[in-house]
């Protein structure tokens, strides 16, 4: 499976051993990635055109402008949401929606998609990995727990901490943040922190 990093984009197209940087020459070449020669790591480019007034196309004759450029990983890329909610298991408005549903869409055009969140109830759909690992956080280690479910052609992972599973028991998404609407828990951010780690 190809991954391009945000890195390997950003370089310069000489980087490839591509010298003419116009729009043209990468559609000809495309761009190899990784092991030259190797068709899964082959990204192939081709141009969106735009329609615009005649007014703007007045505007921008003087300056130089390229087409835009949509790049296709044909191998498929492994994407990973971290988020601090996770639909259907915790939501509190339109933020779970995301990792719950862009996700599934994402695998289903080929690519390997994974959703690490905190676990706030016992989900009946996740099992324990079994994985225990300690965490350097700020002046001291704290001991975290990996849990997994595989859905809809995602791999979802709570991850299992104290400070996650004893504020909130149960289905009650209004109480991820704070006991009540609008009141934040006093150690949210060492929370979210840990959960960034």
């Amino acid at each position: 499976m190809a991954a391009l990093t945000t890195s390997q984009l950003a370089t310069s197209c000489t980087s490839f051993g591509i010298t003419d940087r116009s729009a043209r020459s990468m559609l000809r070449r495309g761009i190899q990635v990784l092991s030259p020669g190797s068709p899964v790591d082959t990204l192939s480019m081709r141009t969106s055109a735009r329609a615009t007034p005649k007014q703007q196309r007045r505007v921008h004759r003087g300056s130089r402008r390229f087409p835009s450029v949509v790049v296709y990983a044909t191998g498929g890329m492994n994407v990973i949401f971290v988020g601090a909610e996770m639909a259907p298991w915790s939501k509190t408005g339109g933020l779970g929606d995301v990792p719950g549903g862009l996700p599934p869409a994402m695998a289903a055009n080929g690519h390997r998609v994974m959703v690490i969140s905190p676990r706030y109830d016992q989900y009946k759909d996740a099992w324990d990995t079994s994985v225990v690992t300690e965490i350097k956080f700020a002046d001291r280690y704290k001991r975290v727990r990996f849990f997994h479910c595989y859905k809809r052609g995602v791999d979802r992972v709570p991850i299992d901490h104290s400070s996650f599973l004893e504020k909130v028991w149960g289905k009650t998404s209004e109480k991820i943040y704070g006991p009540d609407t609008g009141t934040d828990y006093k150690d949210n951010q060492l929370r979210f922190s840990l959960l960034c780690q």
